[in-house]
């Protein structure tokens, strides 16, 4: 490097703006859909639309996908991403087992059969999640990311779901336990107190896994701010630390338990959009078993 070049002042760093053709598009689009929801349907569902665009700016913005996580603690080592998902189980479970259990008519938790199904079933999904490259929520933000070959993985993620729907009272058929609602035998209290202690338990264990083979732990997922940013810029312009994510998602699921009666369950809408495309073409959905149940009718 020449004295010249020592010599002249660095370049001023690009500042940040926010594109106004594409957050004005944005706004548009939102409010047309939210109107034809809001003629449509019924008015709670104009609120879950709401709810459901929020939390899409926060997988998207924070990045947040299970899959990822995961990946990174086989690949890398690294335990950030799973010690946010376990934050986030934890924060649910505080927020939502009460509600629950409040004694709100109408509300309904996500509890299923320990079985056969549950075993093969998860196998095929953490395999299926390897290959397309992203779990339910990471697919959704990266194909609204733009990511063109996602588009691949979100389809067969449709087709696969509808067919994991025709058969699945096979599945649940076959031998298993029927389900096991803590709540039941310890309370509230002591069904939170018992998530907690299994999730810092596996904590525990991705602490020492990254410990293990890097000497220290990163605490990324505990940051409010990108490094030089402000909270304000970070939560406009991405990407955002976990905790954003974490907190959004965790109220986002909560208040769609309160307004609509049932959790967020993100590939469920995967087996409507499925099954009404079959609808479209002439498929009566409603001979197979499972879209005879009152939830999915």
């Amino acid at each position: 490097m020449t004295d010249t070049a020592l010599a002249q002042p660095a370049a001023p760093s690009p500042g940040w703006q926010i594109d106004r053709f594409v957050v004005a598009t944005a706004l548009t689009g939102f409010a047309l859909l939210a109107g034809l929801i809001w003629l449509e349907t019924k008015p709670f569902m104009v609120a879950l639309f709401v709810i459901g665009t929020v939390l899409g700016i926060a997988l998207y913005h924070g990045a947040f996908g299970f899959t990822a996580g995961w990946r990174n603690l086989v690949v890398h080592r690294r335990g950030a991403g799973m010690r946010a998902q376990l934050l986030l189980f934890g924060l649910s479970s505080l927020i939502m087992v009460p509600l629950l259990h409040s004694g709100q008519a109408g509300l309904v938790g996500a509890v299923a059969p320990v079985g056969t199904s549950l075993v093969v079933g998860s196998f095929l999904f953490g395999i299926g999640m390897q290959l397309g490259g992203g779990c339910g929520s990471g697919t959704l933000f990266t194909v609204g990311a733009g990511n063109i070959r996602m588009v691949i993985t979100l389809v067969f993620f449709i087709v696969g779901t509808v067919a994991g729907s025709i058969h699945l009272p096979w599945w649940l058929d076959q031998p298993g336990f029927d389900p096991v609602p803590l709540v039941a035998t310890l309370g509230v209290s002591g069904a939170i107190l018992a998530q907690w202690i299994g999730l810092g338990l596996i904590a525990l264990w991705v602490n020492r896994v990254e410990r293990k083979s890097h000497g220290s732990v990163e605490r990324g997922e505990l940051l409010w701010q990108a490094q030089g940013h402000g909270v304000f810029r970070t939560l406009v312009s991405g990407r955002w630390p976990f905790t954003w994510a974490i907190l959004i998602l965790a109220v986002g699921n909560a208040l769609t338990l309160a307004i609509g009666g049932a959790p967020w369950s993100i590939t469920f809408a995967f087996n409507v959009w499925g099954a009404k495309a079959l609808e479209a073409i002439g498929v009566n959905m409603g001979q197979f078993e499972f879209w005879q149940w009152q939830y999915p009718a």
